[in-house]
């Protein structure tokens, strides 16, 4: 007799044994990549920047005209998710993916924009934002290319540049890899925004230059603009920018911000974003104190 998992998920607001199959051949995330999803950071009774998730989830389901299947507040899917964290009996940060997807129905063409949802929860080892103690190591990315579009700016279920870097970053020993647009600018990391510091002045790209739209490189922008640090939206970087970079650092919102040691042969510091991950860890708990 098998033993019953401990593990749930929330399938169209009902609680599921996280195992227990649930589609069939014609789901559409499975067939199309007809799916988006946010991943979201849990801490001690709060959903880190929810709202801020929620307006991108809006604007993902606007330009895949697809229907909400629920209505999408932050009281309601914070409740949801709470939920979710207590029956799963996690008692530390919890790591919350939402994915929507289409409903079953049409090969290409849809035959309905209603949509379903899960929401899934696992544990996170740490509490709250930790700055890695050993920096990372990267390369850049270069066999496919990243496209500005009306799709970049939010997470969906064809990510298929990004699975490949990651394939690229493991066959490379490495702990991350940069990801380049069109235009062979420098403009993310697989899961990650980027940054890059030179003579103390911060340079990010631009949404528009293809990198998503991260809910991180939202409150760090913010966080930035209290510290009084010069900051620059670009249309990505060349090699040649990060190799002349003094810091590099990526952000998103479950690590929040994770510094890079290291590219090919250049070796990097660390020392304002330090100071920028002190200041970030600061607001988001004072922040999170207030919601309770």
């Amino acid at each position: 007799m098998n033993k019953k998992t401990d593990n749930f998920i929330i399938f169209n607001h009902k609680f599921e044994e996280a195992e227990k199959p649930l589609f069939t051949k014609n789901n559409r995330g499975l067939k199309f990549g007809d799916a988006l999803f946010e991943t979201i950071r849990y801490h001690k009774g709060t959903t880190l920047y929810l709202n801020d998730h929620i307006t991108r989830l809006h604007k993902g389901l606007s330009t895949l005209m697809m229907e909400p299947c629920f209505s999408l507040n932050h009281d309601e899917l914070h409740d949801m998710i709470t939920s979710l964290v207590l029956k799963n009996r996690i008692y530390k940060d919890a790591r919350i993916r939402v994915t929507i997807f289409r409903n079953d129905g049409g090969l290409y063409t849809p035959q309905t924009n209603k949509t379903s949802f899960i929401i899934e929860a696992s544990p996170l080892q740490t509490e709250l934002y930790e700055l890695n103690k050993k920096g990372l190591l990267t390369k850049i990315f270069t066999k496919h290319t990243k496209h500005a579009s009306a799709f970049s700016g939010f997470k969906n279920a064809g990510a298929f540049v990004n699975i490949l870097a990651g394939i690229y970053k493991n066959e490379n020993n490495l702990d991350d890899c940069l990801i380049i647009n069109s235009d062979g600018k420098v403009i993310e990391g697989i899961s990650s925004n980027l940054f890059v510091i030179k003579d103390k002045s911060v340079l990010t790209p631009a949404v528009k230059s293809g990198c998503v739209s991260g809910i991180m490189r939202k409150q760090v922008l913010s966080v930035l603009k209290n510290m009084g640090i010069k900051t620059t939206e670009t249309d990505g970087f060349t090699k040649e920018d990060l190799l002349n970079a003094d810091e590099l650092f990526l952000t998103n919102a479950i690590q929040g911000i994770q510094w890079i040691v290291g590219m090919e042969e250049k070796r990097y510091y660390n020392i304002l974003t330090k100071q920028i991950s002190r200041t970030l860890i600061e607001k988001t708990v004072k922040e999170s104190e207030e919601i309770n």
